[in-house]
């Protein structure tokens, strides 16, 4: 886990830090507070290639 952050108006955003050289994968998850309201998801994984 990198971070958990709050959504709102309905997006959700978070830095990251210094990335080592290489490729990253990551996916976010959203867990509703409510599920009676809201379903929970994941993403499909994103790549971010660090050259240096």
């Amino acid at each position: 886990m990198i971070a958990t952050v709050e959504v709102r108006r309905g997006f959700a955003t978070t830095t990251l830090g210094r990335l080592s050289r290489g490729t990253h994968a990551y996916t976010a998850t959203f867990v509703p507070k409510d599920p009676k309201v809201a379903e929970g998801s994941v993403s499909n994984r994103a790549s971010v290639r660090v050259l240096f």
